[in-house]
Parts: structure tokens; sequence; C-alpha cells
């Protein structure tokens, strides 16, 4: 992804960082950086009214338009389209040759799309993930109910300026099934399809799909004969390839699974798995791709009243051991509720010396008890720890859905719904330290 600075100037100025610690891990040299920041607070944005609880689900248009688009569910059973243009995009109003489309005026809320009614009475939270096809089209899973059983529909759209028309689409049916989690989707870089995980009944599935086309691998059971899920799946992939790679609570820890799209079929194949931790969650994951990835993922979540960090990797067998983000600045304790981000981590692309130079960070934001927003950007796999931010949204009552947008490079963009009925979107600059201050910085780790 290319990504360039933010608005924001100094508010990722880092004032100090505090020692360093070595040990063995998954690379040679293993430094633990822990960075205090200056506390820096920011705004959030409505993005819509009647909005039920929890169910938002966003992606990133992958247009270079930096826009946060969003699926919700209203509390009137209507399914709705919603897009953000996020604050800190660069430059102003500029046609793209590409699809026409534009970038608009900072903190435009796009009036929102109808994307039609549910076949049942809807279920939890839709899960979403960019088609990735240069038209900033969002593509969706639906799950309702529909009295003897579930129902699952696909829905793409793009309420921007260059409106893509919205379509909703049937998927499949499980006419005895009962009860299913949260789906999560990820883009599948085929062709505008997305990959989706979902629990039904106990059971694990995954599902790719393109609305506009008619792909539809339809339901495909995933690691068969596993079951003691808890909660809902956390999907990502990076871009350029055919797998997603997710995670769920299992077993008292983390499961995390890779799955392998390929649309001439099309199907899925599960490419690996891997069981991590023992400890009780409170909340499910939250991951975003490690780097290039393929498949290396770093999660975040809650146990006790502690936010951890974990980088794993299912194709690979190989994980990390927990990494310790912090607590919250207004004296409440964790949710649960997290989401995460991919950030460049661009203080090490230049030093070939360091483990693992073209590490990535990640950034999560966590609700507080307290309904605030903070930020911890972190990566297990060097050990580099940024101190907890903010707050940067107050009022939230769910897991924030969070995603990096290629010309933001220091911040994430998040949405979520609020206690008031509402829906928000806000942006939490991760900390990335300014070249003056990483050369110090990446001094010490090779120290």
């Amino acid at each position: 992804m290319s990504s360039s600075s933010s608005e924001d100037g100094d508010l990722s100025t880092a004032r100090g960082y505090a020692g360093t610690r070595r040990g063995l891990a998954a690379v040679a040299t293993f430094v633990l950086l822990v960075i205090g920041l200056p506390r820096m607070t920011l705004g959030q944005t409505q993005l819509s009214a009647g909005i039920a609880t929890g169910a938002i689900s966003c992606s990133q248009s992958a247009n270079a338009t930096g826009h946060l688009v969003c699926a919700e569910y209203a509390t009137s059973g209507t399914i709705f389209g919603v897009s953000w243009q996020a604050p800190g995009t660069v430059g102003g109003p500029t046609v793209l040759a590409a699809n026409g489309d534009s970038v608009e005026l900072l903190d435009t809320v796009d009036p929102a799309q109808t994307l039609g009614t549910a076949a049942g009475t809807l279920l939890g939270a839709p899960g979403c993930g960019p088609a990735n096809n240069n038209t900033g089209t969002t593509v969706c899973l639906i799950v309702s109910n529909g009295g003897a059983g579930l129902i699952f529909q696909g829905a793409a759209f793009y309420p921007a300026p260059a409106v893509v028309p919205p379509v909703l689409v049937s998927l499949d049916t499980r006419p005895a099934a009962q009860t299913s989690s949260n789906p999560s989707c990820a883009s599948a870089n085929a062709n505008g399809a997305v990959v989706c995980a979902v629990v039904v009944d106990n059971q694990l599935y995954g599902i790719g799909f393109q609305p506009r086309t008619g792909v539809n691998t339809h339901l495909i059971g995933l690691l068969a004969g596993t079951t003691g899920f808890t909660g809902n799946p956390n999907c990502t992939s990076p871009e350029g390839t055919l797998t997603v790679t997710c995670a769920i609570r299992h077993g008292g820890g983390l499961l995390g699974f890779a799955v392998q799209f390929n649309p001439t079929g099309p199907t899925l194949t599960t490419t690996g798995s891997i069981q991590v931790g023992n400890s009780s969650l409170v909340g499910d994951p939250a991951c975003a791709i490690r780097g290039a990835g393929p498949t290396a993922l770093i999660c975040a979540f809650v146990s006790g009243n502690n936010l951890l960090g974990i980088s794993l990797d299912p194709q690979m067998q190989a994980a990390t051991g927990l990494q310790s983000l912090g607590l919250p600045l207004d004296g409440g304790s964790w949710t649960g509720q997290v989401g995460c981000a991919q950030v460049p981590d661009f203080r090490n692309l230049q030093n070939p010396n360091v483990a693992n130079p073209n590490g990535n960070l990640v950034s999560c934001a966590a609700v507080s008890s307290t309904s605030n927003v903070f930020a911890a950007t972190f990566d297990p796999v060097t050990g580099v720890v940024f101190g907890i931010n903010g707050p940067f949204a107050a009022n939230i009552n769910s897991v924030p859905s969070c995603i990096t947008l290629a010309v933001d490079r220091d911040e994430i963009a998040c949405g979520a719904t609020r206690r008031d009925g509402t829906s928000a979107a806000w942006r939490a600059p991760v900390g990335l330290l300014p070249q003056s201050v990483s050369a110090a910085v990446t001094a010490s780790m090779l120290n």
C-alpha cells in the first residue's frame, strides 16, 4: 500500500522511549520498546441514526479516495450502506481517471444507500470486506432468521460520489440451523469477491462470493469435527493473495486458520490452523495481517482486565508469546470490544541489521467500561509497544470496525455504534515516530 503523511502533524510525535529487552523469539533479536506518546484526543463524526446496537461493519474503499464504507442494520430492519471521507486524507478534490471518483470535502458523510430488506429477521451484525477492484465497492455477508432456519445473503454497494448501485442476493440457507455468529469477511483479491467465516450451530463455515457476478461457493464446512467455538471470528487478508486468515475464541484460547479461495471452482480450502493460549478471553480477538503476510496475524484481545497482543501464523505453525499493551487511561476496565488495522512500520525499512526490517505494526482501538475508545500500536514479533493513547471517541457500545487507508499512513479509521442509537466514525493516530526521532530509536535497537 502506498502511504503519505497526514494533516495531524506533530500529533504522532513521541516524547521518548523507555528501555529495551532482548530474548529469544521467532527472530534472532527480540526487542521490547515501550514508547510513551503525548496525550491525544480527536472528535467523532455521526454516520447514521436509528442503528441497532453493534450492527455495523466497515471496510476501506480501496480506490485511493480514502473512504470508510460501512453496512449497518437499522432498528427498523432496513440494511443501509454509508461512507465517510476520512479527514486525514491528503490532497484536495481530485478526479481519478480510473473510475471518475474523487476525494470529497474532508469529513463528508455521503447520503446513505438503502441496500434492501433482509429475507428474515436480521441477526447480529454484517460482515464486510473491500471488493478491492478500484470501484470503491464494499461486499458484505448478511445473516437473518427466516423462522425455519438461517438465510445468508450477499450485498455489494458504494455510496460515495461515483455511486455503485447496491445489490442484495441470496447465497445459501440452513433450514434447520438455529444460531449464527456475526460473520467476518475480507477481500479475496479476485474480481471483487470476498471470503467470510461464520459459526453456525457451533460449526465453522466459510463462504466466498461476488454478488454482482454470481460467483458463490455456498457455505463450506471448515476444520471438520472441530467444535467449542465462542463468539465471532475475525478475518483479514493482504493485497495480492487469495488467502484469508482468521482467528476465533476456541478451547479457552485462540484458534487461527487460513482459507484459500479458488475463483474458478469456486471453492475454499483450509491451508492451515493453529491453537494458541489457554487463558479466558473477554470478547473476541481483533486481528490484522503483519507485513506482507500472507498468513501472519497480529491479534489483540482482552483477558481479565489485560489488553494483550500476540502474533500467530496458522500456515507456518508459528506464534509469539503474549504482549501486554496497557490499561485504559480513564480508570475504567476493558470491555473486550477491540478492532485492529495494519500500519506500516516505516522506522525499520532502511535498517537491514534490525531483525525483520520489513515488519509491520498493528494499531487497535479498544473500548473501556466508560465507553471511551483508546488506541494501542504494537508488534509482538519485534516487541515494539506504543503506550495507550486517547480517548478518540466516546459513548461507544460496540466492537470498533477499523481499517487502514492507503492515503493515511499515520492513523487508522474506525466505525461503531453509540449508546444513543447512532453510529459514528473517528480516526486515531497510531503514534508513528517522525524520522527525526526514529534514528535514535533504531540506533538503540542495533546496540
